[in-house]
């Protein structure tokens, strides 16, 4: 595993089986998941967050391409 802070309150955690997460004040909100793509949570967050998913997922791969899913679901997927 490798965490990566990209600026504060705005980390990058890498797995080893390929999972990226990105988290945004100790909440995973967005990432790849082999096997399913880039997730983005449907929780509303706050607009400073929203800004942080934005702004990553623009750089990782377009935003639209970013499935949204549960808050619970991503919590777990970043768990495994």
């Amino acid at each position: 595993m490798r965490i990566t802070t990209i600026k504060n309150n705005q980390t990058i955690i890498e797995y080893s089986d390929g999972r990226t997460v990105f988290v945004s004040y100790s909440t995973p909100v967005a990432g790849y998941f082999p096997g399913r793509g880039w997730l983005r949570s449907a929780k509303r967050h706050s607009a400073t967050t929203a800004r942080h998913v934005a702004a990553w997922l623009r750089d990782s791969d377009p935003f639209d391409n970013a499935q949204e899913v549960p808050q619970a679901e991503l919590d777990r997927l970043a768990d495994e």
